[in-house]
């Protein structure tokens, strides 16, 4: 015993630079682990800390003047929410009222040019949608011409905290369409703000027009709004957030009491359904992450293992001397492994220190926006919890590496498939025989490896080829038309007398090829299912069909198609019956509204539902017909109205022509939020996929060297017995072609076969109902480039092998 001890002690005093050197690097693999984890576990929680910070409201409040009953531009004046803020800004059945003001803008910075919202929180009971600095301060309270900007417009903008930027206030269409704009240069950027605003989808705009950011990309003080808002008539929108244990139901019934004879309401505000939306990405980001920390950590095993199998084989060497002083195999081999605690002791401090400092950057992406505690800190759970696998995994490897580096070498014969490679040419047998006995440990995981990479990078074709599918094709999203020539979020068409007028304008363009009325209702909620809307179509010149993925479309007023997510969330099937949907009437008499119920439905089908002008979908609504809708609804709902064309006039000349006909108040089909969130998703497949294909690289390129330095006494002697140099140096190389193309072939049949699975995994999470499109040629492209990277890597370890002197190699090893 006491001779293993000694022999030990020698190997640290001897070997202590390569004791800390491969315990750094193997710390840098598993800190990058214990990174990813951690980011993982702070995505988890990301939506709701960011909830807490934010108090983000929970219903709007909405109505119209005494004698109104139904939308009109009145509903959407600021003096009417005022009224409605008066209303409850003490009301004991709320914990927080916000009065938003708003006006449409145009920002230019250089050529970029963004619409959105210019906004202010004109008054405040309570906390409610408070904003998260990013960077940067607000505006100083006396300032004229400061603003914040949320970071995706900032981006958009190409500009930063201290830029100035110009901003063009104009009217809402429904208030004055042929109002004046108001210009302002010279406006300073003095910081970057997070709001829920800021967090939904960025909206498509029509070809040749600036880019429109939804919600309040803006926001200011009040010096600067009153200078930007004079002369303009700014739209209103009363936010609250309902106290626990209280109902929308009774609200609406102090809504009532508080302002009789008005037409009141209180309803779920869209927010609800936008973080709704937001926690299904950020929980698909958490599973990749965790997918990625889970990955980082077999690899960093995997690294460790052919280190320390290379070293175990090095060191083992003395072990016969060892043994002659009395010492057992079990003792010996013991010993070889416990010299590598201190290896485990140096990886586990690197990979805290790796996961400490990398704390302060993460977690990326979406979750990293919702991050309203940044900065470096300490998990306790990851930190012992991968400390502990480091430390045992590293003494698991090194054993296991000493176990293998002790077994007896059994000669491999030479099979059936050897002597046809012999037959076939003598260089690719030399290759193939130089991955025997001894050196299969190498080129395992190199062949993983390269399998491994090429499967991501299916994976991530097919990620990425159907998320750009979907947002580039509005039927994809549930979208069957081309422009919306009105939309809620302007005005929309707020009488039954402009409806009529822009139908009449509709039916006598030429260039129209079809039209539609799009109806939507305000956000519904079933018991077990999430917030959705319920829309209808009503052609006025064609045919606009909805999109039916499954079944048929509704036809009569009892008949209802649910979205796919919708549909799983209520457990229900195409041919099942749907007990009812809430709705909202108005009463006759005192003018108040109040809820019913209608139903039951039958469900005929399966659609994707897109309204224009909402966040949510397209997996979540209800497709129901004008005459249903009217049964849950009244002349209460938003109204679009949506064409396709007839294609004899370019994108820039059909945006031109219904701009001039119809306002400026045009739009495209855009993707919501469930879709246009995935973006920086789909780029982490992308992400392992290199980071495999390089480790790949270096494993293969390390498994080469060990079998060539090996197998050296056997080159030599097959160069003693006729072989040239350039033939030894094609026989590394055909080692690596033996290994890379079955090794690819194999990744490239798994990649095709994730590929669909992967996203039939996300299709499903946001409810698209798409069986996806394959991604053959990036992943016979993959295959190839594996297979050439592992004939050009294996040029180098080839080359020293054919310039190794005869003599050196057939010395005893």
């Amino acid at each position: 015993m006491s001779a293993a001890l000694l022999w030990t002690r020698s190997l640290w005093r001897h070997h202590w630079r390569a004791t800390i050197l491969v315990g750094v690097f193997v710390g840098l693999a598993a800190g990058a682990a214990m990174t990813a984890w951690e980011y993982s576990r702070r995505a988890g929680s990301a939506v709701d800390r960011w909830v807490e910070f934010v108090q983000p409201p929970t219903a709007r409040a909405e109505g119209c003047p005494p004698g109104v009953t139904s939308v009109t531009p009145e509903c959407f004046g600021f003096s009417m929410t005022q009224t409605l803020y008066d209303a409850l800004d003490d009301s004991p059945l709320l914990s927080g009222v916000q009065l938003n003001a708003g006006l449409p803008v145009v920002l230019t910075a250089g050529d970029r040019s963004v619409s959105t919202t210019l906004g202010r929180a004109v008054h405040d009971a309570g906390v409610i949608d408070r904003p998260l600095v990013v960077s940067g301060r607000v505006p100083n309270s006396d300032a004229t011409a400061e603003l914040t900007l949320a970071p995706k417009l900032a981006d958009a903008l190409a500009v930063g905290v201290g830029d100035d930027v110009s901003v063009q206030v104009c009217d809402w269409q429904f208030v004055d369409q042929d109002a004046p704009c108001t210009d302002f240069s010279g406006v300073r950027v003095v910081g970057l703000v997070e709001n829920l605003d800021s967090l939904t989808a960025t909206r498509n705009a029509p070809p040749g027009r600036a880019p429109r950011i939804a919600g309040r990309g803006v926001s200011t003080n009040r010096e600067t709004w009153e200078a930007m808002a004079a002369g303009h008539q700014p739209y209103g929108d009363t936010l609250v957030r309902v106290a626990a244990g209280v109902s929308l139901d009774e609200v609406n019934v102090e809504l009532a009491q508080a302002l009789p004879g008005y037409f009141v309401r209180a309803v779920p505000a869209d927010e609800v359904s936008t973080i709704d939306a937001i926690r299904r990405t950020v929980d698909l980001e958490r599973t990749a992450l965790w997918a990625l920390a889970l990955m980082m950590f077999v690899v960093a095993a995997v690294f460790s293992a052919q280190v320390l199998a290379r070293q175990a084989r090095r060191e083992m060497a003395d072990r016969d001397v060892v043994r002659s002083f009395g010492a057992g195999r079990i003792v010996v081999g013991s010993a070889a492994a416990m010299r590598n605690v201190p290896t485990a002791v140096v990886a586990a401090l690197t990979a805290w220190a790796v996961t400490v400092v990398a704390s302060r950057f993460g977690p990326r992406g979406l979750a990293g926006r919702l991050e309203a505690t940044s900065g470096m800190r300490l998990d306790a759970t990851v930190v012992l919890l991968g400390a502990v696998a480091i430390v045992l995994g590293t003494l698991a490897v090194s054993a296991t590496a000493v176990a293998l580096a002790s077994r007896r070498l059994r000669p491999r014969s030479a099979g059936p498939l050897s002597r046809r490679l012999a037959a076939a040419s003598p260089v690719i047998r030399s290759g193939w025989s130089l991955g025997g006995a001894g050196r299969r440990q190498f080129l395992w995981p190199a062949a993983a490896g390269i399998a491994s990479a090429v499967l991501v990078v299916g994976v991530a074709s097919s990620l990425s080829g159907n998320l750009r599918h979907t947002r580039t094709t509005p039927a994809a999203f549930g979208a069957a038309w081309q422009y919306g020539v009105t939309s809620t979020d302007s005005g929309g068409l707020t009488t039954e007398e402009d409806g009529n007028a822009a139908a009449e304008q509709v039916l006598a363009d030429p260039v129209v090829d079809s039209a539609a009325f799009l109806f939507s209702s305000i956000p519904l909620r079933i018991e077990g299912a999430s917030l959705f809307r319920a829309v209808a179509l009503r052609s006025v010149k064609g045919t606009i069909a909805p999109v039916v993925v499954d079944g048929r479309a509704p036809a009569t007023a009892d008949e209802v198609a649910l979205g796919p997510r919708t549909l799983a969330e209520l457990g229900l099937a195409v041919g099942d019956q749907m007990p009812a949907l809430p709705g909202q009437a108005i009463d006759p008499e005192s003018l108040e509204v109040v809820a019913v119920t209608i139903g039951p439905y039958d469900i005929v089908g399966v659609a994707l539902v897109n309204n224009d002008d909402d966040d949510v979908g397209p997996g979540k609504g209800a497709l129901l017909t004008e005459e249903g809708l009217l049964r849950i609804e009244g002349d209460l709902g938003d109204v679009a109205l949506v064409v396709t064309t007839d294609g004899s006039l370019t994108p820039d000349a059909e945006a031109a022509h219904f701009t001039e006909t119809f306002g400026p108040f045009l739009t495209v089909p855009s993707p919501q939020v469930d879709i246009t969130n995935l973006q920086p998703i789909a780029a982490v497949p992308w992400a392992i996929a290199w980071f495999l294909g390089l480790l790949a690289a270096a494993v293969l390129f390390h498994a080469l060297v060990n079998c060539t330095q090996l197998g050296r006494r056997q080159l030599s002697t097959m160069r003693a017995l006729g072989f040239q140099s350039g033939q030894t140096r094609r026989s590394v190389v055909a080692l690596a072609g033996l290994l890379a193309i079955p090794s690819a072939l194999v990744g490239a049949g798994a990649g095709i076969v994730a590929g669909r699975w992967a996203w039939s995994l996300v299709s499903n999470r946001i409810g698209l109902a798409s069986a996806g499109r394959g991604s053959w040629g990036l992943i016979a492209a993959a295959g190839a480039l594996a297979i050439l990277t592992a004939l050009l890597v294996a040029m180098v370890p080839a080359r020293a092998a054919g310039s190794r002197e005869l003599l050196e190699g057939l010395h005893a090893e």
